[in-house]
Parts: C-alpha cells; sequence; structure tokens
C-alpha cells in the first residue's frame, strides 16, 4: 500500500457506524469528517482544508491540465523574473501539454508523470533537463494545492530526476595570467573577461552591467543587473535581476584594472561620437529608464551573447587554450580566492551564490588540494626535517 503524502489526512470505513470517516489536523487539531462514500468524505474534509487556508473552494474537476498551467504562467507573471518564466512557458508548451495537456487536473496521476520523464529520458534529454521539467510542474501543482484547485499533487508519489552538477575543474593560473595580459591588450571589450576572471561575473551580469553602477572614484561596481535572452515571446534580450536571491551586490574593483576601465570608457566616448543619433542605450523596463552598457555594440546596444561567446573562443584559440565554458572563469575566481585564503562567506557574496553550501560544494576538489597542502605544511612545521617512520607489521607465533 502506498504511503500517504504529508497532508492528505486518513480515510477509512467505520462497520459500527456505516459511513466512511477523514480525518485532517486542522489549526493543530485533528477534525473529522463523514460521508455515505468514501469520495463524500474526503470532499468535506478538503473543503474544511481549503476553508482553513483561506483558499475559496474552486472544483478541480472543471480544469485541466493545460487550462491550470495556462492560468498559472498568469499568475506568476509579476512574481518571477522574465528568465524564469520563459523556462517555464518553454517546458509547458514543449513537454508538459503535449503529453497530458487534456488530463483533468484531479486526474493526472504519478504514473502518468513517470512516463514523460522515461520518454524524455529515451529522447535524449539529460539530468538537468528532467530536473528543469520536473521544478516547472512541480512548481505549478504547489500552487494549484494551495489554491484549493488541487487535493493532493501527484508529484508527491513521484521520485523526482536525480541530478548532480558535474565538477568543473578551473583554468590553471598560468593560463588565467596569460589570458588575462592578452584580453587587456587594447582589445576591444577585452576588459570584459579581465572583469570575469577578476570578479567570476556571469556572463549576463557583465553584459548587463552599466556605467552608473560603476565608480571609478571610490572603486567599486554594482551587480544590479543580468542582460538574459529570452528563449520564448518577443522580448529578445531584456535587464532582470541577478541571479541567486535576486539582490544587489557591491564589488571592489582590483586596482590594476582601475586604469583598464579608464581606458575603455575613453575608447567607448569616442564610438558614442563617432555613431552620433546611432548610438542607443537599452530601455531597463526593471527600473523604467534607460542604461548606458559598460560592455555594448559599436552603437550602444547590448553585446549579444553569440557574439560574446565567439569572442572568448578566439580568445583562448590565440593564446593556446583547448576550449571551455565561459562560464569556468567564475571557478577560477573561485578557486584564486580560496588560494588566497580568502573566507568562504566572501566568496560566497562575490560570486552571488544564495547559499553558503552552494559555494562550498562546487568546490570540494580546491578544498582537498588546500587540505594536502596543510598538512605538508603541519608536517614542516611539527616534525620538521625528521625521516617518516614506516610501521613493521607485528610479529606472529608463525615467524
Amino acid at each position: 500500500m502506498a504511503k500517504r503524502a504529508a497532508g492528505e489526512g486518513s480515510v477509512w470505513y467505520d462497520t459500527k457506524r456505516g459511513h466512511f470517516q477523514a480525518q485532517a489536523r486542522i489549526h493543530g487539531r485533528r477534525r473529522s469528517y463523514y460521508g455515505a462514500t468514501r469520495k463524500e468524505a474526503v470532499d468535506k474534509m478538503h473543503a474544511a482544508q481549503r476553508a482553513a487556508a483561506g483558499v475559496l473552494p474552486v472544483d478541480g474537476r472543471s480544469w485541466t491540465v493545460k487550462k491550470w498551467l495556462e492560468h498559472w504562467l498568469v499568475l506568476i507573471e509579476d512574481r518571477t523574473k522574465d528568465s524564469t518564466r520563459a523556462r517555464y512557458r518553454s517546458n509547458v508548451e514543449l513537454h508538459l501539454v503535449p503529453a497530458f495537456g487534456t488530463t483533468k487536473l484531479e486526474g493526472l496521476t504519478s504514473a502518468q508523470v513517470e512516463t514523460l520523464y522515461a520518454r524524455l529520458r529515451r529522447d535524449g534529454m539529460g539530468p538537468a533537463g528532467l530536473d528543469n521539467v520536473h521544478r516547472t510542474l512541480r512548481t505549478a501543482l504547489n500552487m494549484a494545492v494551495r489554491k484549493g484547485v488541487l487535493g493532493v499533487s501527484p508529484l508527491l508519489r513521484v521520485d523526482a530526476p536525480q541530478y548532480s552538477p558535474p565538477e568543473v575543474k578551473p583554468i590553471d593560473l598560468a593560463a588565467a595570467q596569460k589570458l588575462v595580459a592578452t584580453v587587456l591588450d587594447g582589445r576591444r571589450n577585452g576588459l570584459r573577461w579581465a572583469l570575469a576572471l577578476a570578479h567570476g561575473l556571469r556572463q549576463g551580469e557583465a553584459l548587463g552591467l552599466t556605467w552608473d553602477a560603476v565608480n571609478l572614484e571610490t572603486g567599486t561596481l554594482s551587480v544590479n543587473h543580468q542582460l538574459v535572452r529570452l528563449r520564448t515571446g518577443d522580448k529578445g534580450l531584456v535587464f532582470d535581476a541577478p541571479k541567486g536571491r535576486g539582490k544587489e551586490r557591491v564589488l571592489a574593483i582590483l586596482p590594476n584594472l582601475l586604469p583598464a576601465f579608464r581606458e575603455h570608457l575613453a575608447r567607448q566616448d569616442a564610438e558614442r561620437e563617432k555613431a552620433l543619433d546611432a548610438w542607443t542605450d537599452p530601455y531597463c523596463q526593471m527600473c523604467r529608464r534607460r542604461h548606458r552598457l559598460v560592455f555594448s555594440s559599436e552603437i550602444g546596444l547590448p553585446y549579444h551573447h553569440a557574439r560574446d561567446w565567439k569572442q572568448w573562443r578566439d580568445i583562448l584559440a590565440e593564446v593556446g587554450v583547448d576550449y571551455v565554458n565561459p562560464h569556468r572563469a567564475r571557478h577560477t575566481t573561485a578557486s584564486m580566492l580560496l588560494y588566497s585564503r580568502v573566507d568562504m562567506r566572501v566568496i560566497q557574496y562575490v560570486l552571488g551564490h544564495s547559499s553558503l553550501s552552494t559555494t562550498a560544494n562546487l568546490y570540494t576538489h580546491i578544498y582537498e588540494e588546500l587540505q594536502a597542502a596543510d598538512a605538508a605544511a603541519l608536517n614542516t612545521l611539527l616534525l620538521g626535517d625528521r625521516p617518516t617512520v614506516a610501521l613493521q607489521p607485528e610479529a606472529t607465533e608463525d615467524t
């Protein structure tokens, strides 16, 4: 027998009284509900649970999965970032609706969900994609339960797809030094990659950096935007809140990068003067005004992600480094900070991670190397040049 999910309540047939009884804990007290049929008792219990939660009773039988998912996307429009909502919509339109869009919401079963996941695996979808689809469906059904549209989510009986982000090795220090020297040789927007390696900015954060967030007098920059590319709709490149908790973080610019910032600004001023009326600062829907981008096209427009990736690929080829994802630069930043003995909480802040565990878990391999170095240092400090004594096995009666 399947285990009851949390909050589902208990239902049984009372042979003495000749009716079904359902029980659930509401406001800390166990309440009982009765009915001539099992369904009648459960419906009464669910109605009481919805009333206790302050939810209007809505008949879930009138909702299909497609109808609810479309409604859910409207409900979250003002609560989620554009990039998150675009990802949700993509999963809804490409996977969830085609699989069981016509199914009644209350009739959706765990078996249907597991069948979808199995098919997506057979079609070649990886663990990250499956986890993404699962998170989308789980978020939508959880809201249906909270709104009283659905009694219990069928996902409570579905094993979530297992996904562990692959361990990413940083760029070695010698290659990183060579990269920085190359990108700061006067090439257009080369500062963008020095900034990525020095401060661990994500691609969207670097491309969304605006001059009003850079203070060359105090030597600081504020990460308060990211430029994201939406895969659905017609918005294309838009400003969005930073990843993590979406909070602004203020970073101290490395002193040796300040002259490069000033040179970059002077070069961009010359481009702006040459472009005249063609120069266009992009409009930010979040703050309802235009911003001048630090890294822009020759006429002020956002620097497209694909163009940015190509420049990275060209730079790696020029310095003789095998191609690695641009995100590897963030891991390189973390590595250098760890080797410099910077506190893990400071590294979490610099990288903009929402939790300390994310920072620590992603860079376990660096910890192991540091621990080996610490052991060697302690060995020298404590034992000096004493030779290591090998333990001899104890003699036995047979020897």
